[in-house]
């Protein structure tokens, strides 16, 4: 089951989203299935005519008045309080919606039923047998979710309430009741996803650059969705963070991209944090919008990025900033195959159970926001693609970034800052392109390998954002197009077989492999992967 929660301060308004088409016409006849009182049937409005929507109107005002009463009688506001007024930030009308996977059976409005007092429940919001807690109800839309509507104020002392860790809370009963109901498993909270960005800044940049902006190369290529300022930068500072090595050269390359930054500075004039902000980015007041790293992601914090940064030497060979335009095509394609070499070796680490694979998932995020630098640029190509789905995979619950490397690890990360500072990529000549594409194809079988360890530590979300990355570097642009390089064709052929052979015996299932199926260009391995012994 997927959770989502909200709150709000408008319980009319919520009453009537609710009981309407929804935003995108996706609500199919809504009805409350659970209530506070055990008397779902007594809140249902009546139709007055035909159609999914057409209420009784007196009915939909007495639901509205009864899940606005104990807010009321609290003399609580309808709207959030403005710039500069007291009140509480966080709204007293409390909304979770629950859907479950296109794939799970069609549950019971007795097992949704189960679900909601549970959560109900186990949130604190309306214990059981507890008469006096909060009024609440759940309407179900479609055959797979439904929405939970709370009015977070004590019906016997009209005094509010506030759930304590919800959003974990809830996560837990989704996942207990996946078990209990037997469909499909989801991950639990590893506090380790990126800041979302709000609603108000997604429609900034729809604002900004109307509702599409032109792929990348300017107006050819396929029109994306909107990269709100968060994303924007996250994009940047992370691809920018493994180029990098050490906060002044960070920070000047931040700049150099036209970024605004803003260092803070402690009393002994030691920098402890940095923020940036995309120029031409301000409030209603004319203010600079400016994001800290943590912000951004939870690795991209200065502390972390020193952490990150003093994981691995320099790397025996480099090239200065001052040099770039001296680097030659032998040199990439040299940076390149190091590359590939340490990609390697670190999958081969992996498969062994010889490091952990935490700072090699984590190293792996490095090169390849590495990569995508220097063959996309700044632009939302392919390779950022990659790298902003691998994103996740790269964090360890509960830490976040590993506070050790191995060498396979220090190996990745050297790789990352030397094809960092080779400037872009020009595609152009058989060897380049045929470097290109085996670091690529290396990177998909490492992913792929990450994928399976993993999943074998049920750790879903990381699992599933490898093995996604896996599938984008295998068709890559400059794998699947280029004609001239003799692995390209070879990597073709082999996947023309695999999708030529007989589909009996092989499994269908789109959940995250045991073990990685991407063998080709390595030599095979056993069926079943080496034991992998407990952490260290």
């Amino acid at each position: 089951m997927i959770d989502k929660i909200s709150r709000g301060w408008y319980p009319a308004g919520l009453v009537r989203y609710l009981m309407g088409p929804g935003t995108h016409e996706e609500h199919v006849r809504p009805r409350v299935m659970a209530s506070w009182d055990g008397d779902p049937g007594m809140h249902q409005p009546a139709r007055s005519g035909e159609g999914d929507f057409a209420y009784d109107k007196v009915q939909l005002g007495e639901l509205i008045e009864d899940m606005s009463a104990p807010g009321k009688a609290a003399g609580l506001p309808d709207r959030a309080p403005k710039v500069g007024e007291k009140g509480s930030k966080y709204g007293w009308v409390w909304h979770c919606s629950l859907r479950n996977e296109d794939s799970d059976r069609v549950l019971t409005d007795g097992e949704w039923r189960g679900v909601a007092e549970d959560v109900m429940d186990r949130t604190g919001i309306a214990p059981t047998d507890d008469s006096g807690g909060c009024r609440w109800i759940a309407v179900r839309h479609d055959e797979g979710h439904i929405h939970l509507m709370a009015t977070l104020v004590r019906q016997d002392t009209t005094r509010r309430f506030h759930p304590r860790n919800d959003f974990s809370v809830v996560r837990s009963v989704c996942r207990e009741w996946e078990t209990k109901l037997g469909i499909m498993l989801t991950a639990g909270v590893d506090k380790t996803a990126t800041p979302a960005p709000t609603r108000g800044e997604i429609e900034k940049a729809t604002r900004r650059d109307g509702p599409h902006r032109p792929g990348p190369g300017g107006g050819g290529g396929a029109s994306t969705a909107v990269l709100p300022s968060r994303v924007r930068l996250r994009q940047i500072v992370s691809q920018t963070a493994a180029t990098k090595r050490g906060a002044p050269q960070f920070l000047d390359a931040l700049r150099a991209e036209g970024l605004r930054v803003h260092e803070n500075h402690g009393p002994d004039g030691k920098l402890r944090g940095y923020a940036v902000g995309v120029s031409g980015d301000t409030d209603r007041a004319g203010k600079q919008v400016l994001f800290g790293g943590r912000t951004l992601a939870p690795d991209l914090s200065l502390p972390k990025l020193l952490q990150r940064w003093d994981s691995a030497p320099l790397p025996e060979v480099t090239i200065t900033p001052t040099r770039l335009s001296a680097v030659s095509p032998a040199d990439k394609v040299t940076g390149l195959r190091t590359g590939r070499s340490a990609v390697e070796h670190a999958r081969t680490a992996l498969a062994a159970g010889t490091e952990s694979a935490d700072g090699i998932a984590h190293a792996t995020a490095d090169l390849l926001g590495s990569v995508a630098r220097v063959t996309d640029g700044l632009a939302a190509g392919p390779g950022a693609a990659a790298a902003a789905v691998y994103d996740r995979a790269a964090r360890t619950p509960g830490v976040v970034q590993p506070s050790e490397w191995g060498t396979a690890a220090k190996g990745l990360r050297m790789a990352s800052w030397q094809i960092g500072i080779m400037g872009m990529i020009s595609g152009k000549g058989k060897d380049q392109n045929a470097a290109t594409v085996a670091l690529l194809l290396a990177l998909a079988a490492l992913t792929a390998e990450i994928a399976a360890s993993r999943q074998q530590h049920h750790r879903l979300h990381q699992a599933a954002a490898a093995s996604a990355t896996s599938r984008l570097l295998r068709t890559h642009p400059t794998v699947t197009a280029d004609p001239v390089t003799d692995l390209a064709e070879g990597w073709r052929r082999h996947q023309q077989q695999v999708q030529q052979q007989p589909t009996q015996g092989r499994s269908t299932t789109t959940q995250v492999p045991h073990r990685p199926t991407v063998q080709y260009p390595y030599p095979p391995r056993p069926t079943e992967p080496p034991r992998r012994g407990p952490r260290r």
